[in-house]
């Protein structure tokens, strides 16, 4: 109804529209849930990528600030809000 006919969004492509990750016993886990411009999830693996980020460097902030630099300076456009 609200999308075009044969669209898949980012909630049904493994690791962009949510993910969670539980790395080792040592580590907390980590989830990641992602909202917006679907499309562009789906070609950066958004959620995944965040969660990966967050499990390394340990710190949400640092990681979630570093991943979208990284994505503004890797993709022509970045990832564009929805």
């Amino acid at each position: 109804l609200l999308k075009v006919p044969g669209r898949v969004g980012q909630a049904g492509v493994y690791g962009c529209g949510c993910w969670a990750a539980n790395l080792s016993c040592n580590s907390p886990a980590v989830a990641c849930s992602t909202s917006g411009a679907g499309e562009d999830l789906i070609k950066c693996m958004l959620a995944r990528s965040f969660a990966d980020a967050v499990a390394h460097e340990g710190a949400p902030d640092e990681a979630v600030r570093r991943l979208l630099q990284d994505v503004a300076a890797t993709r022509p456009g970045g990832v564009q809000a929805g």
